[in-house]
């Protein structure tokens, strides 16, 4: 986990880089060892000007604040016993044990590989199982050992289920305020490129629905603290038309977004389908209609699953106007996706142009513009439309090269497709290796390699627990990250494609089956996948 706190001049950088810093660039490094294995529990390292930056292995829980953070929430830590009780080492080390490590180990660490071996050397283990090495700074050796034991308690003593992923998946966060378009680059707000890296969170996509919290975290704030904690930056979250006239449905968004905004997470939010109900998952997941209305010119006056249709064109946008302006002006929500996947291969068609009452493209730019004008910050995410009879399983954007989307402000303009596996979507052709890119490549990677504009992959998942599904998902990574054979290449400071992981939650007997396991860690044949799509400050993944 990478933060930025306090101080404009505080940053943060991955450990990875630190291999790259010059001995005159690097102020310290310190170490914690195992008790019982030896193994690496804790680094973190110094670098003038930035801030504290740890991250875990074993305890799994990357932590990031600066030094006088750590300083203040001291008394919580050390005034709770029952804390004291789970990680009592803390209080031994705090004082003489400390001092006597670092300065026993203080000219030793320059020996010693960035690349800490798994299995530590002999000559380190300690008489008390465990170490605490430390290079003298400037900031001073108190200083430093207490704000790295504070964490190390908070990461003991944290609730069930807070360890996810590797230590490798240090996924940074979305700087402050909204991003934008540039080419087919989502920059910052200083221009800098940044890859959003989000879950899928469902739940608000049915009459009545709430969030689907699912997993051994507790309320909310223990889902987006777990969220965050994986590496992601941000969290798709679905809405439906019906949404707006439940109060408690509302209330809990908000909840939600000033829970992310606690820990830094970012929210798009998607119009999943207008009032779909429990008993039809289908329906909820997609519009049976293929559109992003139900009634009026264009449709049979029902949502194609035979509820009557109740919201009209108009209606849809004036429900889009009204969403968009209660959040204007909260950075934490950067985008909205304004129709989940609509179809063409329905009875009732949405068209690519035609200026007909199904045309999309000319909804994308009417409802697009009414948000700009009540929320001018939000990225305006458009999404291709899917088409089972052409082979158009993730959606076409192809169709782009005749008739791009035009916005008030093109550099809020993001399209999105959704990538699945044959298990999830049930296509036909190639789901990995060069037919697979190639079918990207015409669909959508276009975009990209000729610098158009953004692509954002607002779904993408599987249980991963099949060789068809590990071999679409590597294929898939391969392309975002601009690895694979024939797809597109980043260069520079450019980021690789973005995307959304779905799901988010323990879903077990579903496919997906939601990234967390029972055991609240992320479930282990996804874990690296999502740790090929987090975003890094500085480089792309290895």
């Amino acid at each position: 986990m990478d933060r930025t706190l306090g101080d404009s001049r505080e940053q943060c950088v991955n450990l990875r880089d630190f291999r790259a810093l010059s001995e005159a660039d690097t102020i310290g490094v310190s170490r914690l060892l195992s008790a019982f294995t030896g193994e690496l529990l804790w680094e973190f390292c110094f670098r003038r000007g930035y801030a504290l930056r740890m991250s875990g292995a074993d305890l799994q829980l990357p932590v990031c604040y600066t030094r006088q953070h750590a300083e203040d929430i001291a008394p919580i830590i050390f005034a709770n016993p029952a804390r004291q009780a789970l990680c009592p080492t803390i209080i031994a080390w705090r004082d003489e044990v400390a001092r006597r490590e670092a300065r026993r180990w203080m000219h030793r660490w320059k020996d010693w590989s960035y690349n800490w071996p798994r299995t530590t050397p002999a000559r380190c283990q300690a008489p008390l199982g465990s170490r605490l090495l430390h290079q003298a700074h400037p900031m001073g050796l108190m200083g430093l050992s207490l704000s790295f034991l504070i964490f190390v308690g908070v990461a003991i003593a944290g609730p069930p289920g807070t360890s996810t992923l590797p230590a490798d998946s240090t996924g940074v966060l979305l700087p402050a305020g909204f991003p934008s378009a540039r080419g087919s680059q989502i920059v910052a707000p200083d221009g800098t490129p940044v890859r959003i890296a989000s879950v899928g969170l469902t739940g608000m996509n049915v009459v009545g629905g709430r969030l689907q919290l699912a997993g051994p975290f507790k309320g909310v704030a223990g889902h987006v603290a777990a969220m965050r904690a994986m590496g992601f930056n941000c969290v798709r979250v679905d809405w439906i038309d019906q949404t707006l006239a439940d109060p408690g449905a509302m209330a809990q968004l908000d909840t939600f977004v000033a829970a992310c905004k606690k820990v830094g997470l970012k929210v798009v939010f998607d119009n999943h389908n207008n009032e779909a109900t429990p008993s039809d998952w289908e329906n909820a997941a997609q519009q049976k209609n293929g559109l992003w209305f139900d009634t009026g010119p264009g449709t049979d006056g029902t949502d194609g699953a035979g509820n009557k249709g109740t919201v009209s064109t108009a209606k849809f946008q004036a429900n889009w106007v009204t969403f968009a302006r209660h959040w204007a002006g909260n950075s934490t929500v950067i985008g909205f996706d304004l129709r989940n996947e609509p179809c063409a291969h329905t009875a009732t068609p949405a068209l690519w142009g035609g200026k007909g009452p199904t045309d999309i493209h000319a909804m994308y730019e009417s409802v697009g513009n009414a948000i700009l004008a009540v929320n001018p910050d939000a990225l305006i995410i458009c999404e291709a439309v899917i088409n089972y009879k052409t082979g158009a399983y993730e959606g076409d954007l192809s169709v782009v090269r005749g008739l791009p989307i035009v916005l008030s402000n093109p550099a809020k303009l993001v399209y999105s497709v959704h990538e699945y596996p044959k298990e999830i979507g049930g296509y036909r052709g190639p789901e990995s290796g060069a037919g697979y890119i190639a079918r990207m490549n015409n669909m959508w990677g276009w975009l990209i390699t000729e610098n158009v504009a953004p692509v954002w992959i607002g779904e993408m998942g599987a249980s991963m627990t099949s060789a068809a599904s590990k071999a679409w998902g590597q294929t898939l990574l391969d392309y975002l990250n601009g690895k694979a054979l024939g797809g597109p290449t980043f260069k520079g400071n450019q980021q690789p494609i973005g995307g959304d992981w779905w799901a988010w939650g323990c879903l077990s007997g579903q496919n997906p089956n939601g990234c967390v396991g029972e055991d609240g860690k992320v479930r282990p044949e996804q874990a690296p996948f999502i740790n090929q799509m987090i975003f890094h400050l500085a480089s792309r993944p290895d």
